[in-house]
């Protein structure tokens, strides 16, 4: 099973779909796939935190 990558720009696409200022195609494309497949790292998670 292939691994997914998340980047900084998709892990901030994710927390706006919560408040519904997502891009509608990237919402639909989240919410198909396996979150169990998904990762990111803790650099990503720093960028975010700045």
């Amino acid at each position: 099973m292939m691994k997914l990558f998340l980047d900084t720009n998709t892990v901030s696409e994710i927390r706006l779909v919560a408040s519904g200022k997502a891009n509608a195609h990237f919402e639909q494309w989240i919410q198909r796939i396996d979150t169990s497949r998904c990762f990111t790292s803790v650099i990503v998670l720093m960028e975010l935190e700045r």
